[in-house]
């Protein structure tokens, strides 16, 4: 799928409505273009691609074409704003091609095969209450001749998908912080314990692998070469500030061989133990 900078693609919205949903599709169906979820009353639950997504009030999920979903009611109706869409609206056809069971669905009338990031995939977003306005003015806009309604309607979803992978990309960065922070204080409290980069992925709930990557991106180092920072650090303070014995603060550190931990201090600091301490005692 060949895809679009954000600041040059032209959204074509074919089919937008607000209605209620009172049953659910009993069986999975494929869309020809972009589908656009949005409940403005009550929840409905998205079965698609192996998992179910509960689609809570306020909530957006975009689902790409020929990706096979289902719609299950929960308790009561659902009410809620469905669009049809494409990012290039030179491209695109104006008659809207309702979605079909597996069987009926040919591939090869998707309408387009464009996308920007991060909507090549599954795209959900919860708690995005100014977009109901704006799907309020989409919708109200059909109203209008089809030159006006066009532009509106391409300017306002354009506004919309920009702004929903703005929000999407900004919480991922608070996400990941917080998940930092979260490394570095596990780390800081046991230091002096034998983890690893195996220990604290566990603790955290990230994969080791998964983890030592995203660390890396984030901070500029591994996270083992972080953790052994912060036992340098406690180290150091420990030789500066008490008379303990250097295979006591070795220990104390976290380092099991105390002849390891003289080498890794003196790469480090360019000085023994002993050498630094006598700088400070």
């Amino acid at each position: 799928m060949e895809k679009y900078e954000q600041n040059s693609f032209d959204p074509y919205v074919r089919f937008i409505n607000r209605r209620n949903l009172a049953n659910s599709y009993p069986n999975l169906i494929y869309a020809f273009d972009y589908r656009l979820f949005y409940p403005v009353n009550g929840s409905i639950d998205v079965e698609t691609g192996g998992k179910c997504i509960t689609l809570e009030t306020f909530a957006l999920l975009i689902i790409p074409p020929g990706v096979g979903y289902r719609l299950i009611v929960r308790d009561e109706p659902a009410e809620f704003y469905i669009v049809n869409f494409d990012f290039d609206s030179s491209r695109s056809e104006t008659v809207c091609r309702p979605p079909v069971i597996k069987d009926f669905f040919d591939p090869q009338k998707i309408f387009s095969r464009f996308a920007i990031p991060p909507f090549e995939s599954l795209f959900h977003l919860s708690g995005v209450y100014e977009f109901e306005s704006i799907l309020r003015e989409i919708d109200v806009a059909r109203e209008t001749d089809e030159f006006t309604a066009r532009n509106i309607h391409s300017g306002l979803m354009k506004y919309l998908l920009v702004k929903a992978s703005f929000l999407s990309e900004t919480r991922k960065r608070t996400e990941e912080n917080i998940q930092i922070q979260r490394v570095k204080a596990y780390v800081e409290c046991n230091y002096s314990q034998p983890i690893n980069n195996s220990s604290v992925a566990k603790e955290i709930g990230y994969h080791p692998y998964y983890l030592s990557s995203f660390f890396l991106l984030s901070e500029g180092i591994t996270l083992h070469s972080y953790i052994e920072s912060v036992r340098l650090k406690h180290a150091k303070e420990m030789l500066a500030t008490t008379p303990k014995p250097v295979y006591e603060i070795s220990r104390a550190c976290g380092f099991s061989d105390s002849s390891y931990f003289i080498k890794f201090f003196s790469r480090h600091m360019g000085m023994t133990p002993k050498r630094y301490r006598a700088l400070y005692m």
